[in-house]
């Protein structure tokens, strides 16, 4: 069973609202799981001050890595995703990308329907998720599609070469992402 906290509901009420004073999400050991990870992310999608994620050994496994992913990526829960198998992103992602910044950035309207883009988070710690080759390919993809992290944590997770050849080719053209700590 959950043992989620009221702490982490009171976090993801947090960013949900927007709150100008959070800049720093930190669950280190909350039983957060994949379902709160996905609230976590869908509130991600709209705030505008969260600029750090720290997870650590919050149980989010594949599931929560996704949901994050999709939301640092602008995509929305059960869009086509090629969980970062192609290298290359067609002219229609990159339109796409455009177009969701230009629009969040000039009409800072919560209710718009197209995808957000959380071009904030900079630091994301998922240190012991049990995240594995399936997570790794996840997070892959966000740093090959325009997110903007430039730290990522991921020790302690399983990644095996699989997870770990996903995460390099991705780096080839991602030139945000500074340190990436495995």
């Amino acid at each position: 069973g959950s043992r989620r906290t009221k702490y982490v509901d009171e976090v993801l009420l947090r960013v949900r609202d927007d709150d100008n004073s959070l800049d720093r999400v930190v669950l280190v050991g909350e039983d957060v799981g994949p379902d709160g990870a996905a609230e976590l992310a869908d509130a991600l999608r709209s705030n505008t001050t969260v600029l750090e994620v720290w997870l650590q050994r919050c149980r989010i496994g594949d599931g929560g890595t996704e949901a994050i992913c999709l939301a640092l990526r602008g995509k929305e829960d059960g869009e086509d995703d090629d969980n970062g198998s192609n290298a290359m992103v067609g002219k229609k992602s990159i339109y796409g990308w455009i177009v969701a910044r230009f629009w969040m950035t000039k009409i800072p309207d919560k209710r718009m329907m197209m995808p957000r883009l959380n071009a904030r988070v900079r630091k994301l710690i998922l240190s012991h998720n049990d995240i594995g080759d399936e997570g790794a390919k996840y997070l892959a993809g966000a740093l090959r599609r325009g997110c903007a992290l430039t730290d990522l944590y991921l020790s302690h997770n399983g990644i095996g070469p699989d997870g770990i050849d996903h995460l390099a080719d991705s780096l080839r053209c991602n030139d945000v992402l500074k340190g990436l700590h495995l």
